[in-house]
């Protein structure tokens, strides 16, 4: 592991790198209002390469930091990012409609890939997102097209939940266009209030259905405006459970 002392931004290469939170405090406080509340403890789970899912206790807040990003980054563009996602990300955490034009969509989008790169630097080992991804958001500030990410509505006993998977070509399903050429591919299941998310990031390649049923994609974003949460009925805990497992191989 490089000395911390040299540990430079993962994005822009600066230093020093400061904390950076991989779930911003403004989650923390619309989940601690929400109906539901924020249950305690706050569990978050990873599996990293081939070994087996490990589980992490954040205590009372989802307060969970990593030394990896520069005050430049983190007080500007990223700070940016944060502050047009929050409208839509709060209603929708609450539970409220709404309609997602494709800058809506984008908005969602770039947040969700955020918090998927960040988070890599939480789990032991360290997996780190390939090079070319972190260089293209940091240039375009948005995913490229082979992120592709989906939303629903959750109406479970989880105001958050958090699953990460480090995945490979052998991982995935063959139910792809074109092979899937990636070592090291990002698969997160997200929840958030009544809000779930699942992104797949790869190098090439798709998915066999972009629009499963009971998820809208947001990301390659749509030419028309969608609704979330969509009118199929909310997940529930077996419904959670058949996001997470989705595009892993069956044991």
């Amino acid at each position: 592991m490089a000395d911390k002392r040299t540990r430079a931004c993962i994005f822009c290469g600066g230093t020093p790198v400061t904390k950076e939170h991989l779930w911003p405090q403004w989650v923390t406080g619309t989940l601690k209002r929400g109906p539901r509340r924020l249950r305690r403890p706050v569990t978050i789970q990873m599996t990293t390469g081939s070994g087996p899912s490990h589980e992490w206790s954040c205590g009372d807040d989802i307060n969970v930091t990593a030394k990896r990003v520069c005050r430049q980054c983190n007080s500007g563009w990223m700070a940016n990012l944060e502050e047009s996602a929050l409208p839509l990300l709060q209603k929708m955490m609450m539970g409220r409609i709404v309609s997602l034009d494709t800058h809506g969509q984008t908005v969602v989008a770039r947040w969700l890939a955020l918090r998927a790169l960040v988070f890599r630097y939480f789990a032991q080992p360290i997996t780190e997102p390939e090079r070319e991804w972190l260089d293209y958001f940091y240039e375009h500030q948005v995913p490229p097209p082979t992120c592709y990410q989906w939303i629903t509505a959750y109406n479970g006993q989880k105001p958050f939940h958090y699953a990460g998977n480090d995945i490979t070509a052998s991982d995935v399903p063959g139910r792809a266009t074109e092979p899937w050429h990636t070592p090291h591919g990002i698969l997160m299941t997200l929840v958030i209030g009544y809000l779930a998310a699942k992104l797949l990031w790869i190098r090439k390649g798709e998915p066999g259905d972009l629009d499963p049923s009971g998820l809208v994609r947001v990301w390659p974003a749509r030419n028309t405006a969608v609704i979330w949460p969509p009118r199929t009925p909310p997940l529930d805990e077996t419904g959670l459970e058949a996001l997470t497992r989705m595009f892993l191989s069956p044991p």
